[in-house]
């Protein structure tokens, strides 16, 4: 692939989500979503068994949407660590969107897991979800861009 074709590539974005209608409105919302020219390509996973077996093969992807409780009450809270050391990119954006907010609170999430973002679900609306799918493929292009700058040795 040559290097203009990659800078076209689609953004690897991961849903993760035991509701199929989260997956399903996410998926809608987000088809058309454009950031610097590259449109989206979603893949989704229903448990944090599915997105760890998924991650544990593919490295490419820059956003993670993680849900909190599917399997277990935590299961999504007990994915990140695994995520981080998986998908071998530290750049990942994680953004936790829990219907949940009971089990964690938004300061112990962000705290406690190396999280980019959290949400509530019932105030993420279609607005905000493509607000933060912007912002965080710009932090993630952004440390992308850091991690691939030549290291400058001190004067």
């Amino acid at each position: 692939m040559s290097q203009a074709e990659e800078k076209k590539a689609p953004w690897s974005i991961l849903i993760v989500d035991d509701d199929p209608l989260v997956h399903t409105i996410s998926s809608i919302t987000l088809q058309d979503l454009q950031f610097q020219g590259r449109g989206l390509c979603i893949a989704s996973d229903y448990s944090a068994k599915d997105a760890a077996l998924r991650l544990a093969q593919l490295h490419d992807f820059a956003l993670v949407w993680l849900d909190v409780m599917m399997e277990s009450d935590e299961a999504g809270l007990d994915l990140v660590p695994l995520l981080r050391a998986q998908a071998h990119n530290q750049a990942l954006q994680i953004i936790i969107r829990t219907g949940q907010s009971g089990t964690i609170s938004e300061w112990r999430a962000v705290q406690d897991y190396d999280i980019n973002a959290y949400v509530e679900k019932s105030s993420c609306d279609a607005l905000r979800l493509r607000s933060m799918t912007i912002c965080a493929l710009r932090a993630f292009a952004r440390l992308i861009r850091q991690q691939g700058a030549p290291k400058q040795e001190p004067a």
